[in-house]
């Protein structure tokens, strides 16, 4: 069962150097054994020495702790990592109010800051089931005090992911899309501007600045839906998740804002024509209805967003179609997909065939902002191929016709001092 073992100091302690400031708790018995979470707040400018955050009973079995090395936040056990602390590369001694979560799967350690991974480690070992003393601040002895502010320490029994993780940050520190350090590293002497939202970029505003693709929205999770068996075997042909009051069968339906990215699905082509409703927020009827034969002409769902394809005899399982769109549509309470036909079966012979998925991503608050579709830009980057959109707007086109080389001759076809890509093509 996945429990909080512990919960305590959530006003916040203000720890100083005196066993004043320290904070005891007496015949402590939560023990965390091989898989565990411990996360907390804490505010301090003690860049030097050794600092403990909180720790249970001393140095022998059932013993451990969350302490700083010079700033660094690191882990300890006797019984884990060969009797080695593990850390974690962050320095958070920098006077700022920072949220922290170590989590351990059994395997490895995972470092968090403020959201953020910022390292995971392969860990062996695990804690021994003890009843002893714990400590806000320091060890039990006293002995390497800490000194600032400590909010929230919170113990689990089970490794919280980072949508939990995010629950457990305060609203006073903000969580945002990050920067992984590697985006910046040049390449080839090349590299993009640099980029930095100031608040996560959700929906077609994601799509537009591929700058953001690689940005992590930490307030945000991704979801899908789709035909995959739900019993562990290979079938991936039935999909559904019941029948509505309308008689439609439903492919996806979720609360809460959030945007759906990708929809897919195949079908014999000699198969019942189904229509596809997407239902969004309070509206009765549906937003967006279409069939198959449309994806790629009837707006929103039009080239090269969305289309589809004919594949291959295959040896005479197919062809097959294959519809699909990336046209991104946004949603703040509510969103639901139907089919007018229940979409099962894998016997072409009898025209079935309906694999197929969507994914979408939820998101935890809604931004207020009025979400609207105006995918014409993301349109026009699309239809704009062999060029880099993070660069330039509109590639340059050239067309030379009737020209002649003779053999041991040069001609000069362009001419442009910038840094770009040349791509050429010829008819002969």
């Amino acid at each position: 069962m996945k429990t909080v073992l512990a919960a305590f100091a959530k006003e916040g302690l203000y720890i100083c150097k005196s066993d004043y400031g320290r904070y005891v708790v007496n015949n402590f018995d939560v023990n965390i054994g091989s898989s565990f979470s411990i996360t907390g707040v804490v505010g301090t400018s003690q860049k030097d020495g050794m600092a403990v955050i909180f720790a249970k009973g001393d140095k022998t079995n059932g013993h451990y702790e969350v302490w700083l090395n010079n700033g660094e936040l690191a882990f300890y056990a006797p019984e884990m990592n060969f009797n080695s602390s593990v850390y974690s590369g962050a320095n958070i001694a920098d006077g700022k109010k920072r949220h922290f979560a170590v989590v351990y799967d059994g395997e490895t350690m995972m470092f968090y800051v403020d959201g953020k991974v910022k390292s995971d480690s392969y860990v062996s070992g695990y804690v021994s089931d003890s009843v002893m003393d714990a400590c806000i601040g320091a060890l039990i002895d006293g002995s390497f005090p800490y000194e600032g502010y400590i909010e929230g320490i919170r113990i689990y029994n089970y490794p919280l992911d980072e949508s939990e993780i995010r629950k457990t940050i305060p609203k006073d520190i903000k969580v945002t899309c990050f920067l992984p350090d590697e985006f910046h590293a040049a390449g080839n002497g090349y590299k993009p501007d640099k980029y930095e939202p100031k608040e996560p970029l959700r929906g077609i505003p994601r799509l537009v600045y591929p700058q953001a693709l690689p940005l992590v929205d930490f307030l945000a999770a991704v979801n899908y839906e789709g035909s995959i068996s739900k019993a562990g075997d290979n079938a991936d042909w039935d999909w559904g998740m019941y029948q509505d009051e309308k008689g439609e069968w439903v492919l996806m339906e979720t609360y809460g804002p959030g945007c759906l990215y990708n929809f897919t699905q195949h079908r014999y082509p000699a198969s019942p024509v189904p229509v596809f409703r997407f239902y969004l927020d309070d509206e009765n009827e549906p937003k967006y209805e279409i069939k198959p034969g449309e994806f790629d002409s009837k707006a929103p769902f039009v080239k090269p967003l969305a289309d589809i394809y004919e594949g291959p005899e295959d040896g005479g399982r197919g062809p097959i179609w294959v519809v699909r769109s990336f046209v991104p549509m946004e949603f703040d309470k509510y969103c639901k997909v139907t089919s007018d036909i229940k979409l099962e079966g894998n016997d072409k012979a009898k025209g079935e065939g309906s694999w197929g998925h969507i994914t979408y991503v939820k998101h935890d608050t809604y931004n207020g902002e009025k979400m609207e579709m105006g995918i014409e830009k993301l349109k026009k980057m699309a239809e704009n191929h062999t060029h880099d959109p993070k660069y330039s707007e509109k590639n340059e086109y050239k067309e030379i016709k009737g020209l002649t080389i003779k053999a041991g001759e040069s001609v000069r076809i362009h001419d442009k001092k910038q840094k770009g890509q040349l791509h050429l093509s010829s008819c002969i």
